[in-house]
């Protein structure tokens, strides 16, 4: 499965997706969005945020695999 995940991501230039803010702790500067693409939740560091993010906001993201998984970048607020 993991490698089906792999494949998809090299042959995708951008994945902009849209999500919930699951949580958020500005304290430890990471949280995670719910989105319908995913089971999981996709992990969100405080650098990827464009806006200011509090739980249940709606965002735009981009979606990228890394060896640690699923997270978003360009994170912005849009509901």
């Amino acid at each position: 499965m993991l490698s089906k995940v792999k494949s998809y991501f090299k042959t995708e230039k951008r994945l902009e997706k849209i999500g919930r803010i699951k949580s958020f702790n500005t304290r430890k500067g990471y949280g995670f969005i719910q989105s319908k693409l995913t089971t999981k939740d996709v992990f969100v560091h405080a650098s990827e945020l464009k806006d200011k993010v509090t739980k249940g906001d709606q965002v735009q993201f981009v979606l990228q695999f890394s060896e640690k998984g699923l997270h978003a970048a360009d994170v912005r607020v849009i509901g």
